[in-house]
């Protein structure tokens, strides 16, 4: 594996701790548990935002959030740590 900059503990915008840190690595690494973890973490924000821009009942609102999930767990290997991972309050939900 190649060395990677440590991830921010903490949420820069908002100083909150991010639970999120302690998985990159191991979700890059494909670990299951790790994997299990990120999900469960990332999929309820996920899931608000989703139903946000399709609506609550809109029939595409559970493929659209496995999509998303898999994509960020994807892109994580490209992760530079220039910020956290917290998605709790992240910009890109607004």
């Amino acid at each position: 594996m190649v060395a990677r900059v440590p991830v921010p503990k903490t949420n820069p915008d908002t100083g909150r701790s991010d639970p999120l840190a302690e998985l990159v690595v191991p979700v890059i690494e494909r670990d299951a548990a790790a994997i299990e973890a990120f999900v469960r973490a990332a999929a309820p924000p996920v899931l608000r935002v989703v139903r946000q821009m399709l609506g609550a009942q809109h029939p595409d609102v559970a493929d659209v959030v496995q999509e998303a999930l898999f994509a960020a767990i994807e892109a994580l290997d490209g992760f530079e740590a220039k910020c956290s991972v917290d998605i709790s309050f992240g910009a890109w939900q607004h």
